[in-house]
């Protein structure tokens, strides 16, 4: 959730956010499949962006992530610091194109009960293509990131489908 947008000018943008994502579910060893990871998250980020609506637009997001401890395997995961960021042109005063990415690296060693796993750390950058369409009350945008680093992970490739949108409707012309 952004909770701080201050526009510096017409073209520069910073802000702050921050984020909670819940366990929905536990992790179970018998389970061939664990689609979570039975603890929680709390992220905060800062970003800043440079839009031009007829030509370039550069955005980056830093954030740090603390993780919970898994309360049923009594397993704490590292605290990670995130870095994303796009590159995009607009072709149109609708459509744009360019790339966006994003490194992750874990910076705290994992915990089993007291028991620090070292040399385990997680590392990953992604990056790819990306395009975005804009509708008028929402904007559209589908990226593909290929995993160029993954230490400590598989490498894995992602598909990213967006819908911006403000929450907020605008005041009635007179």
């Amino acid at each position: 959730v952004q909770t701080a947008n201050y526009i510096v000018d017409n073209y520069h943008n910073i802000g702050v956010s921050l984020g909670y994502a819940a366990h929905t579910s536990s992790y179970s060893a018998s389970r061939g499949v664990n689609l979570q990871n039975g603890y929680s998250t709390v992220d905060a980020a800062v970003h800043y962006d440079y839009f031009d609506p007829t030509g370039w637009d550069f955005g980056v997001l830093v954030g740090y992530h603390y993780n919970n401890r898994n309360a049923a395997t009594d397993y704490l995961s590292g605290d990670l610091f995130s870095t994303d960021f796009k590159v995009t042109y607009a072709v149109t005063d609708k459509l744009k194109i360019g790339g966006f990415g994003g490194f992750l690296v874990q910076i705290e060693d994992d915990e089993a009960g007291s028991t620090k796993v070292s040399g385990k750390r997680y590392k990953g950058f992604n990056f790819g293509p990306s395009v975005s369409y804009n509708f008028g009350p929402a904007e559209v945008s589908l990226s593909y990131q290929f995993s160029i680093i993954a230490e400590n992970s598989p490498k894995t490739n992602a598909v990213w489908l967006a819908v911006s949108m403000p929450l907020y409707v605008p005041k009635p012309k007179s």
